[in-house]
């Protein structure tokens, strides 16, 4: 989130200095359970691997960079049903995998 945040302020998407303020209250709003962190490892790396071979042979094939394809198949093995991104084909490919997609 941070890297995100940091990267819009570079591009002139957030003032100076909001993406440090917007972090802190992300990390305040994962404290009072708003937001759930889910750990890296193989029991999220495991289901992505089906998410990027169900995107790419559909006939309208979705192309994710590797990150993007692990968002999903995290909230599929934690059994999460939605999904918040601004990024298109992320997505596509939550909803074609039938996440409920939020635009923020």
């Amino acid at each position: 989130m941070l890297y995100a945040l940091l990267s819009k302020e570079r591009r002139g998407e957030l003032a100076i200095g909001a993406a440090l303020e917007l972090f802190s209250h992300f990390e305040k709003d994962i404290q009072k359970g708003r937001f759930w962190l889910i750990p890296w490892g193989e029991a999220i790396v495991q289901p992505s691997g089906p998410v990027a071979h169900f995107c790419l042979v559909r006939p309208d094939t979705i192309f994710l960079r590797s990150l993007d394809g692990m968002h999903p198949g995290a909230l599929r093995a934690a059994g999460i049903k939605q999904l918040v991104t601004s990024d298109l084909r992320m997505a596509l490919a939550a909803t074609a995998l039938g996440l409920k997609c939020l635009h923020p």
